[in-house]
């Protein structure tokens, strides 16, 4: 059991550096706004959190995506395939853009 949640924890841990790392403008936007002298704007309500990791590249998922694509076709653009997406299986898209 101990194994098993350590190794959670260090995929958990690779995972997050690995969605932090395809965002790099988040860490550079926090590292400007920390060197301005002056508070500019309204304060923050909300703390930043940091980024979850979805795995759409599953056999499962990617094989929908892929179907859907087709049918969308090229001229129709990434919204709309995440649109039928989203109406074909609302519970494993909902979270697609």
């Amino acid at each position: 059991m101990e194994l098993e949640d350590s190794m959670d924890l260090g995929t958990q841990m690779v995972k997050q550096k690995i969605v932090e790392l395809m965002q790099p403008a988040r860490k550079l936007q926090e590292k400007i706004h920390s060197q301005n002298c002056k508070p500019q704007g309204q304060k923050q309500k909300h703390k930043p959190h940091p980024a979850k990791y979805h795995n759409w590249l599953t056999p499962f998922c990617w094989t929908q995506i892929v179907i859907v694509a087709k049918q969308v076709g090229s001229k129709m653009g990434a919204s709309d395939i995440a649109n039928r997406l989203k109406k074909r299986n609302p519970v494993t898209f909902a979270k697609i853009n």
